[in-house]
């Protein structure tokens, strides 16, 4: 027989599982958001090096045709130097696009430690109301089993003293 604090410390127990069922789900999803998030800011950051790279690569071109080490036209050079301008700029797009992708990844990686932390919170909450449950049930049988223990002395003394009235 169960008393109305155990039935609802039980209900609040059923409760808290339900919700750290809810958190964990949610934190599957802010895994794969996570992980999506990762992934686009590794290719962000691909993009920008592959940018950077392409430029370096035009700037070298240019600094041999102006050092004299390669046979150009006036056309060529000026070609390069506008074509290794634009990919510097692309690449600071890239990057800033990359700065943004990178702050969206950390955004993602605290709510995911936000959601670890309240998960955390919740089970340990359940502990302590599993441990409650435990030590009202404890208490409610060691009462069930002293009202028994008196209900035998009970019977053995009505025995006892109906044995005394009939010997008299």
């Amino acid at each position: 027989m169960r008393n109305p604090k155990q039935r609802a410390f039980e209900t609040l127990l059923a409760r808290r599982e339900q919700r750290g069922a809810k958190l964990r789900t949610e934190q599957a999803a802010q895994r794969a958001e996570r992980d999506a998030a990762a992934a686009e800011f590794a290719q962000g950051e691909a993009h920008a090096h592959a940018k950077l790279d392409a430029a370096n690569r035009y700037a070298a071109r240019v600094d041999a045709m102006a050092a004299g080490h390669a046979a150009f036209a006036i056309g060529d050079y000026a070609a390069c130097r506008r074509y290794r301008d634009v990919l510097l700029d692309e690449h600071t797009l890239a990057s800033a696009q990359c700065a943004r992708l990178h702050a969206a990844l950390q955004a993602k990686i605290e709510q995911l430690a936000a959601t670890a932390r309240r998960i955390a919170r919740n089970d340990a909450q359940i502990d302590v109301v599993r441990e409650r449950i435990r030590r009202l049930a404890c208490a409610a049988e060691a009462a069930a089993e002293d009202v028994q223990d008196e209900e035998i002395e009970e019977g053995v003394l009505a025995r006892r003293l109906a044995a005394v009235r009939t010997s008299t």
